[in-house]
């Protein structure tokens, strides 16, 4: 048993021997290298390159790019694949492949990295974001600060958001390809919320079609906000917890809206000057039974179900808001389905 022991020692000791006796340098007697671009054949610098595994994936050795664009990796010989990523997230990931690079693992080449040369492989990367800047003023020209600046989609969705900064510049970047509108807004409710070049509602405004690198100036002046407010009854009673949707007058455009209060109460502040129009509508008939539900109504008592929305609000009165202002929208009494 012991001779047992003594023989397995030695096995081990020989297979340390040989595992620490390969010099590290007799390891990588071949490099990858070439030159990382932008779209502008430009070279960029701090680029991590990542040589992995053709298979794996495993990171097997890495380096960054020079001033210049150009690296150079040592690597033993093997199959490997390259991939490339900006520690500072301008360009989006890329892999060895093709004449300039490819975006996926997928579609990546496997590199051969012969004994003793080097597999020379160029890269192009693309820009991942496109950009807006600008200046957010106020009446007469003044700087605003602390404004939300809001890029977004089709369906009004913020798809990214930044802030002003004292002087009341901006820079905002936008994941791209996208098709955006520039949405600006005062979080402490002083000033009226507009989109690109200035107007209250997304039909008016200004669609950007953004490309990867795109950089565009959009400048916005926002004016004093004013107010809207009003009062819903059923019957001689207050009621609270209906809806109060605040449309643009000429287009019908929802642009924001409130709850009604414990005493039936809404006001909705910092709205851009214009024309408004009122509906107002119990969340039951939207998300339960319309049956039990107050009936939706344009202020002043023009019921939807009856007239019909375009109908409704071709009849419905029209408040107007100016800055600093209070339009009283009055008391609208609303009723049930029956």
């Amino acid at each position: 048993m012991r001779r047992f022991f003594v023989v397995l020692a030695a096995v081990a000791m020989g297979v340390a021997t040989c595992a620490v006796g390969v010099p590290a340098a007799a390891a990588a007697d071949g490099s990858v290298s070439g030159t990382v671009s932008d779209s502008g054949h430009v070279g960029i610098g701090g680029i991590t390159v990542n040589v992995r595994h053709w298979y794996f994936g495993v990171v097997v050795a890495s380096g960054t790019t020079a001033g210049d664009g150009t690296y150079a990796v040592p690597v033993a010989p093997g199959s490997y694949r390259i991939e490339f990523v900006d520690p500072g997230d301008v360009y989006a990931p890329r892999m060895a492949g093709g004449t300039d690079g490819v975006p996926t693992w997928v579609a990546s080449e496997i590199v051969e990295v012969p004994d003793g040369g080097a597999a020379v492989r160029d890269v192009t990367m693309l820009e991942k974001y496109a950009s807006f800047s600008g200046t957010i003023t106020g009446p007469g020209s003044v700087p605003l600060s602390g404004m939300a600046v809001e890029a977004r989609d089709a369906l009004g969705t913020v798809v990214a958001s930044t802030g002003t900064s004292g002087d009341g510049t901006y820079v905002l970047a936008v994941p791209a390809p996208a098709s955006v509108r520039v949405y600006v807004r005062d979080p402490g409710l002083i000033y009226g919320p507009l989109y690109h070049p200035g107007v209250i509602t997304k039909t008016e405004s200004t669609t950007f079609a953004l490309t990867a690198g795109d950089a565009v100036v959009a400048d916005v002046t926002l004016p004093v906000g004013g107010s809207l407010q009003g009062q819903v009854r059923v019957g001689p009673h207050p009621q609270h917890q209906m809806i109060a949707a605040v449309l643009e007058a000429s287009t019908g455009e929802l642009i924001t809206g409130a709850l009604s209060d414990v005493a039936g109460g809404y006001r909705i502040d910092a709205l851009a000057p214009g024309d408004y129009k009122v509906g107002l509508i119990d969340p039951t008939y939207l998300i339960g039974d319309p049956a039990i539900a107050l009936r939706p109504v344009l202020v002043p008592d023009q019921d939807l179900g009856v007239a019909g929305l375009e109908a409704a609000l071709a009849a419905s009165t029209p408040f107007t808001v100016s800055s600093g202002g209070v339009a009283d929208v009055g008391t609208q009494t609303m009723v049930g389905a029956d």
